[in-house]
């Protein structure tokens, strides 16, 4: 079979030229985005549209959704700030996507065998779960538009499990290079905003949607500086710093939490010596930011505060959002009150002026109850275990599977951290990404899992080239 559209390998820097482009263009939408968030869009968007036709250029169906998902990931929020009618542009990003993913799906896909097959399957049955919710629930916008998103996470998992059976290190190659647009365009977008408007700010992008994305860019980065990938820990180093200014402390504490698990080696003494000296060092960066860098400090310790271990603490009034998401989930706690009950419940509080629970695992609480979120818990710990042994399988071999096999732990763990105070789970930039790595790295073969491995299924046309 011969493969089309194959170009130099990722390390290589005859494709720096795209990321670098798609940075100029985002810094210079940028100053639209203040006067004109619709236009700016265009401009950003119409970059990353150019820069995947370039890459997927006679490449299989699949392998271009899984590309392009993730390059226009980059984009953040800017498509929320477009209206799009009675939806943002987001909502009908999100339903498009989906409608391409199944399209694709229909072609075939080739489900993983043995422990990664069941991950995945476990995934699915929350997903269905979210759907049968609506049985009992109330229909709303936001139960509909936050099941699609379970949806999407789903698809595109299977989608790139699908592609990287087929397509190996020729996937992993078009999948590099679409993080290096997505992260070109994100920071650079966020950093010309930090120009105009100075830290916190949220004049081009929006600060909490911004850290929560360089959780996942810099879980994908610390998996290519692990096996020697140039510029990784640049990109890294770029996302900390700028989700810092973003002033986002849950990302921000994400963040540093994955470059101390990246380390963390105890396979010999050196590995424990290693691991050890991670966890000091972030620890002492991320005291150092709290109590040196002003806007920070000022972030944590003055505004709605509340005591927690005997500080002062910012907690932004969520525990007025969460005392009474617990409260609605005691009223129905065993199959809870259907999708999109929490952002709606929320949303008649009083004088809060916040559409989410600010808390995924309440989230699921109240719509899905006590079962929903065991299904969750059980699909997540599965999907976290298999991706901690595949990569410890491979680690130190410098192999594409080993960069795979780490960034799908190291993703999984970051939005599993940020869930706690956040709601990255109901965001496709987000979760659509990690689909993406987490279904890369099921399909690829580890030591461990070879014995799992089922024969190579004939090609299916809308996955393996053309």
């Amino acid at each position: 079979m011969s493969i089309r559209g194959v170009h130099g390998p990722a390390g290589s820097s005859s494709w720096l030229g795209v990321p670098m482009l798609a940075a100029a263009a985002a810094a210079a939408g940028g100053a639209l985005v203040v006067r004109e968030p619709a236009v700016a869009a265009a401009v950003v968007g119409g970059v990353v549209i150019v820069a995947y036709l370039g890459e997927t250029a006679r490449r299989p169906l699949g392998e271009v959704l899984i590309v392009g998902v993730v390059a226009l990931a980059g984009c953040v929020d800017m498509l929320q700030r477009v209206d799009a009618g009675p939806a943002s542009g987001q909502a009908a990003e999100t339903v498009v996507l989906v409608i391409l993913a199944l399209l694709v799906c229909i072609t075939g896909v080739a489900v993983p065998s043995g422990a990664a097959g069941r991950a995945l399957g476990l995934f699915t049955v929350f997903v269905m779960w979210s759907l049968v919710s609506f049985s009992w629930g109330t229909a709303s916008t936001q139960g509909f538009q936050n099941t699609l998103v379970f949806v999407a996470a789903v698809l595109f998992m299977a989608i790139a499990a699908t592609v990287a059976h087929h397509r190996g290190a020729i996937a992993y190659d078009a999948v590099s290079k679409a993080f290096w647009v997505a992260a070109a365009v994100g920071l650079s977008l966020y950093g010309a905003g930090v120009a105009i408007a100075g830290p916190g700010t949220d004049r081009v992008l929006s600060p909490r949607p911004f850290g929560l994305m360089g959780v996942v860019l810099v879980a994908w980065f610390l998996g290519a500086g692990l096996v020697g990938r140039r510029w990784a820990y640049p990109i890294v180093a770029a996302a900390i710093v700028l989700t810092l200014l973003s002033l986002s402390r849950s990302a921000f504490a994400a963040q540093l939490v994955l470059v101390a698990l990246a380390w963390f080696d105890l396979r010999n003494f050196r590995g424990w010596l290693t691991a050890i000296g991670a966890g000091i060092v972030v620890l002492a960066l991320a005291i150092s930011a709290v109590f040196l860098y002003a806007p920070l400090h000022h972030r944590f310790f003055h505004g709605d505060t509340a005591t927690v271990a005997g500080f002062s603490v910012n907690i932004t009034g969520r525990d007025a959002l969460w005392s009474a998401n617990w409260g609605w989930f005691k009223e129905r706690p065993l199959i809870g009150h259907g999708a999109g009950a929490a952002d709606r419940l929320t949303e008649t509080l009083p004088d809060r002026g916040a559409g989410h629970p600010h808390n995924d695992y309440l989230r699921i609480l109240v719509d899905y109850g006590i079962v929903g979120l065991v299904l969750w818990a059980m699909a997540y710990l599965a999907l976290l275990r298999l991706t901690w042994r595949r990569w410890q399988a491979v680690r130190g071999t410098r192999v594409f599977a080993e960069h795979v096999h780490a960034a799908a732990f190291l993703v999984l763990t970051g939005i599993a951290l940020t869930m706690i105070v956040d709601n990255p789970m109901i965001e496709l930039a987000r979760m659509a990404p990690l689909g993406v790595i987490v279904g890369m790295s099921l399909a690829l073969p580890s030591p461990v899992a070879r014995t799992e491995e089922a024969p190579a299924p004939a090609p299916i046309p809308a996955m393996a080239a053309r």
